[in-house]
């Protein structure tokens, strides 16, 4: 037993304790670590005894042909608290989600910008939700809307321009030179108008045709308590073109 403990020491020392232990080994690298001790002590229990180890104890000099109480017992107190930091978490539940976040709340269409007709402005009302579990700070939006002609590459192509277009938005946003609303609290929302240009004659055609469609893509930022800055990307493109027929598709 002593031995066993002094094994159990001696990994605690390299690890900085069990505590360490905890953080560092997973039940992956306990398992491999263990196999090959294993694997060594299978292997000195049938080798030692035709071919002994030469080995030197002060002035002696002596041929060990098995392994004694003391190295098999410092091997099983590695093996032991190799598998600590398993039996520890085994059980524990991850902690709950501490970083506050956004969603998309709802699109509402409003009543005086709902018609798709020529000379017309299309236009949505997207509310997006702090659901907590805390406040988040300079919450900022940004928005882009396109009329796309229809096609394979349509999805992928008001991606890449999003993206283009997002990329100097979100480095300043880093950077701390983009200002939002101070502060969404737990349950609250804020909202922004996205509104398509003055549609013209074909491209109303092509929205009732369904061989055009109208793309609306917001990306928000925020900060929580902790300094951290996150970001919300959303993509859809609608279909129907007719209160209370209005289906929205979210971009791949």
């Amino acid at each position: 037993m002593v031995y066993v403990l002094g094994g159990y020491a001696m990994l605690a020392t390299v690890l900085d304790g069990v505590a360490n232990a905890v953080s560092l080994i997973t039940p992956m690298i306990a398992g491999i670590v263990t196999a090959c001790i294993v694997l060594i002590w299978d292997l000195a229990y049938f080798i030692l005894p035709s071919h002994p180890l030469p080995w030197v104890f002060g002035n002696q000099r002596m041929l060990v042909r098995k392994l004694g109480i003391k190295p098999t017992g410092i091997l099983v107190g590695i093996v032991l608290l190799l598998w600590v930091p398993s039996i520890i978490t085994r059980g524990q539940t991850l902690p709950p989600q501490t970083r506050g976040s956004l969603q998309v709340d709802r699109v509402d269409i409003p009543r005086d910008y709902s018609a798709i007709a020529p000379d017309k402005q299309f236009a949505v009302n997207l509310y997006v939700l702090n659901p907590g579990p805390e406040r988040i700070m300079n919450v900022y939006g940004y928005g882009l809307v396109s009329v796309e002609n229809v096609d394979d590459q349509t999805d992928h192509r008001v991606r890449i321009r999003a993206d283009k277009e997002l990329i100097p938005i979100r480095e300043q946003y880093i950077a701390g030179k983009k200002k939002g609303v101070a502060e969404v609290g737990v349950g609250k929302n804020i909202w922004t108008m996205l509104g398509t240009p003055l549609l013209t004659q074909s491209e109303v055609d092509g929205i009732l045709k369904g061989t055009t469609r109208i793309y609306f893509v917001s990306w928000h930022a925020w900060t929580d308590s902790q300094g951290h800055k996150d970001f919300m990307y959303d993509c859809r493109w609608l279909q129907g073109y007719t209160l209370p027929a209005i289906v929205w598709h979210l971009c791949p």
